[in-house]
C-alpha cells in the first residue's frame, strides 16, 4: 500500500512538473512574440521620428528662406535705420515676434 501511495505522489509530482514546464514554455514564447511585437513598434516609430525630422528640417529652411527674402526686401527698400517705411517697419516688428 506504502509503494502504491509513494508511486501515486511520484506520478503526480512528475505531471506537476511536466505541466510548470509546459506553462514556462509558453510563457517564453509570449515573451518572444511580444518581443517582436515591441520591435515592430519601434521600427514604425523610428520611421515616423524621421519622417518628423526631415519636415522639421524643411520647415526650418523655408523658414531661413522667408526670413532672408523679407530681411532682404528691407535692404532693397529706399528707407534707412531709425526711419523706415510702414512697410518695412511691420516685417521688423513681424521678424522681432519670433524671436521673443
Amino acid at each position: 500500500m506504502k509503494k502504491v501511495a509513494v508511486s501515486l505522489n511520484e506520478a503526480l509530482w512528475e505531471k506537476r512538473l511536466r505541466s510548470n514546464l509546459s506553462t514556462i514554455e509558453d510563457i517564453r514564447i509570449d515573451g518572444l512574440n511580444d518581443l517582436r511585437a515591441m520591435q515592430d513598434d519601434f521600427h514604425h516609430w523610428q520611421t515616423v521620428l524621421i519622417s518628423l525630422q526631415e519636415n522639421y528640417q524643411a520647415l526650418l529652411a523655408q523658414n531661413q528662406r522667408l526670413k532672408s527674402m523679407l530681411l532682404g526686401s528691407i535692404d532693397e527698400c529706399y528707407c534707412w535705420p531709425g526711419n523706415r517705411c510702414d512697410r518695412c517697419t511691420k516685417i521688423i516688428e513681424l521678424l522681432g515676434d519670433f524671436v521673443r
